[in-house]
């Protein structure tokens, strides 16, 4: 077993019991395991997810977890408020 970080984002969250609402958790996971069958054993149906990411790199459902890897997981989003982000330029 290994053990990987994931954190469900913005309406995604209403599958998960409330102590999992809005944070970043820990939970072991089998070597072969897919990113989609991880999401799906958590309750959130992989068809309301619009975006996942590994170590800030985006990947899709077929993803194989490794273990060590830190997920974001998001659901679909048709824009988003960028207001007060901090634009560098130089």
């Amino acid at each position: 077993m290994s053990i990987i970080q994931i954190r469900f984002y913005a309406r995604l969250n209403r599958h998960l019991p409330p102590h999992l609402h809005q944070r970043s958790f820990k939970i072991p996971v089998s070597g072969q395991s897919q990113i989609k069958d991880v999401i799906d054993s958590l309750g959130v149906p992989y068809a309301e997810v619009g975006l996942i990411t590994a170590d800030g790199v985006p990947v899709d459902f077929s993803y194989c977890v490794k273990g060590g890897e830190r997920f974001a997981v998001y659901p679909f989003f048709q824009s988003i408020d960028i207001t007060g982000a901090n634009n560098a330029s130089t």
